[in-house]
């Protein structure tokens, strides 16, 4: 049996900065597309679901950057009611974009 002996005596410092939890931010970038302001969301994992998120958001008319970890979203309208079958695929949280584009859009076509 291994086993690890550590010989202590030295405090342990220094900082260590946890990124935003990926659920969280996926969530809220589909809250984001519930109003026509501008919303700011904070620490938010550079990841590739959320870059895929952004993609469909742009294909449904929003402005979006994103810089650092702070993404600023913009759905003043939506230029469509249907997420592409490409994009939608890559993301499971895909489906959640069907709330925001029935209470604004009365319309929703979205990939199974």
């Amino acid at each position: 049996m291994e086993k690890y002996v550590i010989t202590g005596g030295n405090i342990l410092k220094g900082e260590v900065k946890a990124s935003g939890a990926k659920n969280a931010a996926l969530k809220a970038l589909v809250a984001a597309c519930l109003t026509d302001e501008e919303v700011v969301i904070k620490n938010v994992p550079e990841i590739a679901d959320v870059y895929v998120m952004l993609e469909i958001m742009k294909e449904l008319g929003a402005k979006v950057s994103f810089s650092g970890s702070t993404v600023r979203v913009q759905m003043q309208n939506f230029a469509t009611h249907k997420l592409s079958l490409e994009k939608a695929a890559q993301a499971r949280t895909s489906s959640m974009f069907i709330a925001p584009l029935l209470a604004r859009y009365k319309e929703a076509i979205v990939p199974n």
